[in-house]
This record gives structure tokens, sequence and C-alpha cells, in this order.
């Protein structure tokens, strides 16, 4: 999946969760990830609503976290550190708004 970005002119990737595994060794199942992403503290990056019932995760923030876990980090550590990376979304999006619509 791409999004454009409007700030930049950039495309950032986002990952479906069926690209996860073959594309970047993150092994476990989707109430895995879910459970992850909503312990407290988190301990995988979130996903990023892109519509109704549609998410991705984005695919810097994901190869931060394998790198940092790939580093020793612990899944607490390496989820704080793969936010970091996280780029600001358009007005909207991190609602799951379509930043290009009209009325």
């Amino acid at each position: 999946m791409l999004f454009h970005t409007t700030a930049k002119d950039e495309h950032m990737r986002f990952l479906s969760f069926d690209e996860l595994k073959p594309l970047k060794g993150i092994p476990w199942h989707r109430v895995t990830l879910w459970r992850m992403e909503r312990a407290d503290p988190p301990l995988f990056p979130k996903r990023t609503p892109l519509g109704p019932h549609t998410f991705g995760y984005v695919e810097p923030v994901i190869d931060a976290y394998t790198e940092a876990l790939a580093a020793g980090c612990d899944a607490e550590k390496a989820t704080r550190l793969a936010e970091r990376v996280r780029p600001s979304m358009p007005s909207g999006a991190e609602r799951g708004e379509d930043a290009h619509a009209t009325g």
C-alpha cells in the first residue's frame, strides 16, 4: 500500500498484516499483535487506520522495531524507539479519514 503525503510530496509505504511475515519476519498472529499494541506499555508499534476496517503498519516504523529487537532491545524499548521514527500524518489520517476526499 502507498499513501501519498501532501507535506513533503513523498510516498510512505504501509504494510498490511499479510505482508509483515514474508517481508519483515514478524512471526505473530493478528490477535497477538493486537494485544501487543494495546499492552501497557505497548509491545508492538500501533497500526495506522487507512479507512473503514483498513489498517496498515508504517514500514519505517516496523523496520526500526525489528532493528531494535535484533540489537537486543526488549519489545517495550523497541516499540518506543520505533515510534520515534513515525512520520507525521496529514490531518484526519490518524482517525482513518480520507485526507484527499472532497466534501
